[in-house]
C-alpha cells in the first residue's frame, strides 16, 4: 500500500515571521530563511472580495484566473519533506497592497512558493509557482537545509505562463555552481502536482491525487535503449482523510465515488466522459479491508482510503493526462468533493520525456547468470533530437524520494527482487547489485521475465518496465 501522507500529521509553527513589505528589516537568525520580492507589475493584488461579491461572481458565473492569470491576493510557501509536499505545514500570509512580500521560513527544509487567489473557487486559486530562472530552465523546488544563503531576495516576479519567474540570478541565493541549479530545475517538475493537494484540503479533510506513469517496453536481449520505451499507460491513485469515505459502504455499494473527466476519455476498453464516470460502483471484497471494483481497486491503510483509478478489470489503460486537459471531478453519492487537473502532472511533452529515463542493462557471466544491473539515466536533447546521458545527476538525488527496481521471473516461480532506495540514499547511477543469482538463460528456473526501473519525486511516480519475451 502507499505509504500514509505526512501531511495529515499534527502541525507545528513554521512561520516565524512575516511582513506585508514595508519598514526595517530585522536581524535574520540562524534558523531562519528570509524570502522577499514583489508581485507587482505583471500582477495585480485583488482586494478582498465580501460575501456579496463572492455571492454574484458565483451565480453570474465570473471566475478568477487560474494558473497564468494575473489575480493574486497571497504567497504561499509550502515545505516538502521526505515523501512530499507537506500542507499541513504550509504558510499563507496577504501580500502588501504593493505586491510587496516578505516572510521569515524555518531554514531546516526546502519550500515550494505558490501566489493564490483565495478568493477564487477551488481550481482556480493557485495562479502561478514562484520560480527561479536556471538556465533554459525553471526551478521549482527551493533547495534551503544546505544551499540557501540567510536571505532570497526573489526580485520582481514575471509572469511567464504558469510561472512567476523571479528576476534575480538563483546564484545570489544559493551557494550551488550554474549547473547544479540547473540540474535541480530539470528533474522537479513533480512538484507541480502541489496544485492538486491545495486545491483540494479544507480544514482537516484533504484529498490528494498521485500520478503514477507507466511505460513498457518488449524487447529481446540484454539491454533497453531510452527511446526504445513505448506503449504509455497512466493510473493515477487517490487517497483521503474523508470521514464520509468509508471502504466498507464503498464496497457494499451504499455510498458511490465517482471521478469524471472533463471530456470522453477512450481506454483500452471502454470510453469515459463527464456523464460516463469511473465509479466504485459493483466493488467485490477481497479481504484484508480491500476492495475490487469493474474501474477502481481501493482500500484502507492507517486511517486513509485509498483508491486505485482505472485499476479494476473493466477499466481498461488509460491514455496520459495531456490527452484530456482540463480538471477532473470526484463525487460522493453525487456531490462534488474534490477536483484535479492532471494534466499538469503529465511527463511527456510534444512526444517527449520531459523527465529522467533509464537505460538498463543485463551483463550475464558465463553461464547465464546476473548478479547485477547497470542503470544509467538519459534526458532528452532537443539539439540533438534525441535522449543524451544525464551529465549531471545531482539534481534527481536531491528531489528524488524513492528510487526502486524491481526484478520478477515466471508466473510459477513467484520469484521476485525488490531493490529500493530512499531520499538520502545514492541514486541508481551503474551497477546494482542483486542478491538473487537470475538468469537470462530461456527455461532457467530463475530466468528474468520481467525488470522495471522507476522512481517518485514528491508524489509523481514514473514507472519503466522492461518485459524481456
Amino acid at each position: 500500500m502507499i505509504r500514509p501522507a505526512l501531511w495529515l500529521a499534527s502541525t507545528s509553527l513554521l512561520l516565524l515571521c512575516c511582513d506585508g513589505g514595508g519598514g526595517a528589516s530585522p536581524p535574520i537568525p540562524s534558523n531562519v530563511l528570509r524570502v522577499r520580492g514583489s508581485a507587482g507589475g505583471d500582477y495585480r493584488v485583488a482586494a478582498r472580495e465580501t460575501f456579496g461579491h463572492e455571492l454574484w461572481a458565483l451565480l453570474a458565473g465570473s471566475r478568477a484566473q487560474a494558473l497564468g492569470g494575473t489575480d493574486v491576493d497571497n504567497l504561499v510557501a509550502i515545505p516538502v519533506g521526505p515523501s512530499g509536499p507537506e500542507l499541513h505545514r504550509l504558510v499563507r500570509m496577504p501580500l502588501g497592497v504593493d505586491g510587496a512580500f516578505s516572510v521569515d521560513l524555518d531554514r531546516s527544509t526546502t519550500w515550494l512558493l505558490l501566489l493564490t487567489n483565495e478568493d477564487a473557487i477551488p481550481e482556480e486559486r493557485v495562479v502561478a509557482y514562484v520560480t527561479l530562472g536556471a538556465g533554459s530552465e525553471s526551478m521549482l523546488a527551493f533547495p534551503v537545509p544546505e544551499a540557501a544563503k540567510p536571505e532570497v531576495d526573489l526580485g520582481m516576479l514575471h509572469r511567464d505562463g504558469p510561472d512567476a519567474e523571479s528576476t534575480t540570478p538563483p546564484d545570489t541565493s544559493f551557494e550551488l555552481s550554474a549547473a547544479a541549479l540547473l540540474a535541480l530545475a530539470r528533474t522537479d517538475d513533480a512538484y507541480r502536482n502541489v496544485v492538486n493537494a491545495y486545491m483540494n484540503r479544507e480544514g482537516d479533510v484533504a484529498y490528494e491525487v498521485l500520478p503514477t506513469f507507466g511505460v513498457e517496453a518488449r524487447v529481446a536481449g540484454t539491454s533497453v535503449a531510452p527511446a526504445e520505451w513505448g506503449s504509455p499507460s497512466f493510473g493515477p491513485y487517490v487517497r483521503t482523510n474523508d470521514a464520509r469515505v468509508d471502504v466498507a459502504s464503498l464496497c457494499a455499494g451504499t455510498t458511490t465515488l465517482t471521478f469524471h473527466p472533463p471530456a470522453s476519455v477512450t481506454t483500452s476498453l471502454r470510453t469515459f466522459g463527464p456523464d460516463m464516470p469511473l465509479s466504485t460502483a459493483g466493488g467485490t471484497s477481497v479481504g484484508g479491508g480491500d476492495c475490487i471494483g469493474p474501474h477502481i481497486n481501493f482500500g484502507a491503510s492507517a486511517g486513509l482510503v485509498q483508491l486505485a483509478m482505472g485499476a479494476g478489470p473493466e477499466a481498461g489503460v488509460i491514455p496520459f493526462p495531456a490527452a484530456t486537459p482540463g480538471v477532473w471531478r470526484v463525487r460522493l453519492d453525487g456531490v462534488e468533493v474534490a477536483r484535479f487537473d492532471l494534466a499538469i502532472t503529465d511527463p511527456i511533452v510534444a512526444g517527449h520525456w520531459v523527465a529522467p529515463v533509464p537505460s538498463v542493462s543485463l551483463t550475464p557471466d558465463a553461464g547465464g547468470v546476473v548478479s547485477a544491473v547497470e542503470v544509467r539515466w538519459h534526458e532528452w536533447s532537443d539539439a540533438s533530437a534525441a535522449y543524451v546521458p544525464l551529465a549531471d545527476t545531482s539534481g534527481l538525488a536531491r528531489n528524488v524520494t524513492q528510487m526502486f527496481i524491481d526484478v520478477r521471473g515466471s508466473t510459477s516461480s513467484g520469484a521476485v527482487e525488490l531493490v529500493s532506495r530512499m531520499r538520502g540514499d545514492a541514486i541508481f547511477d551503474g551497477a546494482v547489485a542483486l542478491t538473487t543469482a537470475w538468469s537470462t538463460t530461456p527455461g532457467a528456473t530463475l530466468r528474468i521475465e520481467s525488470l522495471a526501473v522507476g522512481y517518485t519525486i514528491a508524489s509523481t511516480t514514473l514507472r519503466f518496465v522492461w518485459t524481456i519475451p
